[in-house]
């Protein structure tokens, strides 16, 4: 038996011990004839393929076990041995075990590699390689308004007026694609756009378009073929030089805060690369060729990422169903994997499966999740935010309590009080979406409301949420059907007014005081949730998530949310911007909306990483103060992880809603900068300078005690001191100024001592899951402890055959 045992123990300690850091790079090609590769500048312990770069240093520094082969521009340049040399502008594939050497074993100098980071896979270029095809599309005519489903090409007028529910594809002179996305485009002279709408209609023109292509329309037919072709590669890459050139012009005139230098670099890369692949193609060399392009769009990124301005200061949200939870150190893992995404905010829903993630007042009607077994999840979750330095917002369902496909609908507050529950015009008491029959509380009922109250006030008066989160404040709305018609209600309107709703008629006489009175209803509550966290829990902010489009849901969902932003009701707006190309109109009117006085983070939804990245872009250019993720599941299951995290989120940025003097200081240091920068714009320098030792004095004062010692020096700071000749630095400035001003009105920071001792500073840097050079600790500690229990084993063995020998 102790022999047996032995045995297994030895055989746990090499199976620790082969196993590798990641996934096992597949020995076969996949379909398309790529590699999968094993690690990424690191060694490993087992069979596989590892990519070398310049960032891991001047040589892989491996030994014998290796077979490798160097990679510059996209060429082989040198194969066989180990320790090898990394080129700058390339990198090394170094192969261990057998049936991984014979794979590299097989190139030869002068043969082509791409390499594919995003999904860590290499392919090899064999001398029949044709990268080249074509596609053909239909579509609907020409110059005419975009109805369902269609795809209409417009080469008349300046732009195709098209609305934001579709996308398009802009086609130049030359008869190339340079451009896909948006809606409204401006039409290239002597191009034109091609204009998709709806869902197959968009997929359609989006598979088969790509910048660089040939686009050629046949009027007779109405067909579209996209080439693809040598002419296309020369293309799509300068396309993309000449727009990283206009975005680094771009960033110069509008004083963006860059690495000037590092940009200029890459650019200067890309243009060498760029005329390398145009003298391989005019020598006909296809497949170095498309080697140096792989090459060319791998830089790309660096170079996107050197041109893109990361503010000191934003807000990035994750909104957080904590399902399957039941543990401390589950929480802390999820806490921290969110951080290391680059994210300071997290979204945790209180309220889901009818019932709260935390223990609840025993002479009430919610309950507690029975799947918990009495783990006070959101006690769990402040204290692991609280430690890691990251806001925690209470996402929390208001007057929508129910759905009842629900684990424990039986449990839930509509199942006990129907009788609180909202009545349509046709008498029911539920709203109908894919998640079944949703139940709402009527926002008109007192006795509903007030315990509501004292539910938020239980929750306030024990947890130190960073923030409450209003989710669903507002009416039930469904298509066609109309919610506010209970006796109570009706009686309570008529008392004022004279009329019964339920004799009214949309867009009648007393139609527009129904909805006002309705959205009065909903507002007074809002009101009455924000005085009680004031007196309850003065750290605490109000924040809420609303209907995206504010004229419009103030008619369907009842939802006055533009009152709440202009007049300071909430202290954050979290509008659900959801779908392809809205934002830019959703974040506008939110941003507008919210003025000087309320924190805007705009909602984005789940559809696809590149769409997310553009996004995100948008919601900057907006002028927001951050965004917000629908949901953390579907950013872990989606290719979302490392991809926007390279291209957006790599530079930490402190929440300004927080710690909100850390988040001053870290802006002080932004409007530093950007003095540097605009220095040059101001008529009269010793103004310039003025107003930057005033700038010092402010963060002097902050470092040496609290936010409000500096509250009123802030809120003095007035640019127009400043004799600017140039009107965007100013507007530049001005927009700094008017965050740091926001963020000291915001402060609770006086309230809100207890988060410093916890709180990470701003000059923290997150390390992303699964991103590090070291083998996981679990695997360390069953190496170990597997070698500690085989020695021990093999000395009891030992002894034992020598007791015998005796």
């Amino acid at each position: 038996m102790k022999r047996l045992l032995c045995f297994m123990l030895i055989t746990v300690l090499f199976a620790a011990a082969a196993a590798p850091l990641s996934a096992f790079a597949a020995a076969n090609p996949d379909e398309d004839g790529f590699y999968s590769y094993t690690g990424y500048n690191q060694t490993i312990f087992a069979a596989g393929v590892v990519v070398f770069t310049s960032d891991y240093g001047e040589t892989t520094g491996t030994d014998d076990r290796y077979y490798e082969i160097t990679i510059e521009n996209g060429t082989v340049t040198a194969v066989g041995g180990n320790d090898s040399d990394i080129p700058e502008a390339g990198f090394v594939l170094a192969a261990r075990g057998e049936n991984y050497k014979t794979i590299l074993a097989e190139v030869a100098i002068g043969d082509c590699v791409i390499l594919d980071s995003d999904s860590r896979r290499f392919g090899i270029i064999g001398d029949d390689y044709d990268p080249f095809y074509s596609a053909v599309i239909s579509f609907d005519g020409y110059n005419r308004i975009r109805n369902a489903d269609t795809i209409i090409i417009y080469d008349t007028g300046d732009t195709t007026g098209t609305n934001i529910w579709g996308t398009e594809v802009c086609v130049d002179s030359d008869g190339f694609v340079c451009s896909i996305g948006g809606n409204n485009n401006v039409i290239p002279e002597g191009g034109f756009v091609i204009s998709a709408v709806g869902a197959g209609r968009i997929a359609e023109l989006t598979d088969a378009a790509g910048i660089g292509l040939r686009a050629t329309a046949d009027a007779e037919k109405k067909t579209i073929t996209f080439s693809y072709s040598a002419e296309s590669i020369r293309a799509s890459l300068r396309i993309t030089l000449e727009g990283l050139k206009e975005r680094y012009a771009e960033a110069a005139n509008t004083y963006s805060i860059i690495n000037y230098k590092t940009a200029e670099e890459l650019i200067d890369r890309l243009e060498k690369l760029y005329e390398l692949v145009c003298d391989r193609l005019d020598d006909g060399d296809i497949g170095p060729a498309v080697g140096a392009q792989y090459s060319f769009e791998s830089l790309t990124k660096d170079a996107s990422l050197a041109l893109t301005e990361s503010p000191a200061v934003e807000g990035r949200a994750m909104w957080l169903r904590p399902s399957g939870l039941t543990t401390v150190e589950a929480v802390s893992n999820t806490v921290a994997e969110i951080k290391s995404l680059g994210y300071n905010i997290i979204c945790l829903e209180l309220l889901y499966d009818s019932t709260f993630i935390c223990p609840m007042p025993e002479d009430g009607y919610f309950i507690q999740n029975p799947s918990l077994g009495g783990f006070d999840l959101l006690g769990a979750f402040i204290d692991e935010c609280a430690s890691q330095g990251i806001e925690l917002q209470g996402w929390l369902s208001v007057y929508r309590v129910s759905y009842d496909t629900s684990t424990y609908y039986s449990e839930s507050l509509a199942a006990k009080k129907p009788e609180w529950l909202c009545i349509s015009k046709s008498g029911n008491n539920y709203v109908y979406n894919e998640y079944g029959n949703g139940y709402f509380i009527n926002p008109a009922n007192e006795e509903a409301c007030d315990y509501l109250l004292s539910v938020y006030e239980y929750l306030m008066s024990n947890y130190r949420l960073d923030a409450l989160q209003l989710d669903y404040i507002r009416y039930p709305y469904e298509s066609g059907e109309y919610f506010g018609y209970d006796e109570h209600t009706r009686d309570l309107f008529k008392a004022e007014y004279g009329a019964d709703p339920a004799d009214i008629t949309a867009g009648g006489a007393h139609w527009d005081e129904w909805i006002d009175f309705r959205c009065d209803i909903v507002t007074d509550f809002v009101k009455r949730i924000v005085e009680t966290a004031a007196e309850k829990a003065p750290w605490m902010s109000v924040s809420a998530d609303i209907a995206p489009n504010l004229s419009e849901s103030r008619r369907t969902h009842l939802q006055d949310a533009e009152k709440w932003m202009k007049n300071g009701i909430i202290n954050s707006a979290f509008p659900m911007a959801y779908g392809n190309n809205v934002v830019p109109m959703y974040a506008g009117y939110t941003v507008e909306a919210c003025g000087d006085d309320v924190f805007s983070y705009i909602g984005l939804g789940n559809y696809g990483s590149d769409v997310y990245i553009r996004q995100i872009s948008e919601v900057r250019e907006a002028g927001a103060d951050g965004f917000a993720f629908f949901s953390y599941a579907q950013y872990i299951q989606g290719d979302y992880r490392n991809t926007v995290y390279d291209a957006l989120l790599s530079i930490p940025a402190v929440s300004p809603t927080y710690d909100c003097r850390a988040a001053a200081v870290a802006q002080i240091g932004t409007i530093t900068e950007r003095l540097s920068l605009i220095s040059g714009s101001a008529a009269d320098g010793a103004e310039c300078d003025e107003f930057a030792e005033k700038i010092n004095e402010i963060k002097r004062v902050i470092t040496d005690g609290k936010l409000s010692d500096a509250a009123e020096l802030i809120l003095k700071l007035d640019p127009s001191s400043i004799s600017f000749t140039n009107e965007t630095a100013k507007k530049k400035l001005s927009s700094d100024i008017a965050l740091l001003k926001k963020i000291t009105v915001f402060s609770k920071d006086d309230h809100r001592v207890f988060i410093y001792a916890d709180s990470s500073s701003a000059e923290d840097e997150s390390v992303p899951v699964g991103e590090s050079d070291n083998p996981s600790w679990y695997r360390i500690v069953i190496t170990v402890t597997a070698v500690i229990v085989m020695f021990a084993g093999i000395s009891v063995l030992a002894r034992k055959k020598g007791n015998k020998a005796e």
